[in-house]
């Protein structure tokens, strides 16, 4: 089984294999969704499952602190081209309703980094959504105002000065995005 991946690629799930594909039924979700689970290990990964179509929609690869069973440590997101919900409102779903804590990986591809910035935007009334730099423990704004700050878009690195084309390719790493209800 591979954690990087919508289970069957978005294909439909034969019925009574759900279990195989999505893990357990961790709860249902607005509008007919239901929230799955695969546990591999220390990996696993939140499947939103639409029992309609019997398909997976959005997939969220991670793992999380060996101390803390409630933390999501988020390696990878995949979402079907018609997936009838955001990756930030998933985010929200398992901070408020399943107590989780997010956590970005210490990379943000600006995908990535647009989801925490939907949520601290859209979201910021019942989650906290901070940053900082793992290197130096500074808090970092990851507003929308302040992207130059978290990321480097790879044009901008193509675009550099030979000398400068190393610090820019690893400004963006060492940053952790954390999310957590109020």
């Amino acid at each position: 089984r591979n954690l990087d991946n919508l289970p069957r690629r978005g294909r439909p799930i034969p019925q009574g294999w759900e279990e195989e594909y999505l893990g357990h039924l961790v709860d249902r979700m607005p509008g007919g969704l239901q929230l799955w689970r695969y546990n591999e290990g220390t990996s696993s990964s939140f499947n939103v499952f639409d029992p309609k179509t019997r398909r997976a929609t959005l997939t969220i690869a991670g793992t999380r602190y060996p101390d803390n069973p409630d933390s999501f440590i988020v390696y990878g997101l995949y979402a079907a081209p018609d997936n009838p919900i955001r990756a930030a409102d998933l985010y929200k779903y398992l901070i408020t309703q399943q107590g989780m804590t997010m956590i970005s990986d210490r990379l943000q591809s600006p995908g990535g980094l647009r989801v925490w910035q939907e949520l601290e935007r859209r979201f910021s009334k019942s989650i906290t959504v901070y940053g900082f730099d793992t290197k130096t423990d500074e808090p970092i704004n990851i507003s929308t105002k302040d992207t130059s700050d978290t990321h480097v878009e790879p044009d901008e690195i193509d675009q550099a000065a030979p000398g400068m084309k190393r610090e820019l390719q690893h400004r963006a790493r060492y940053i952790r995005l954390v999310a957590t209800a109020r």
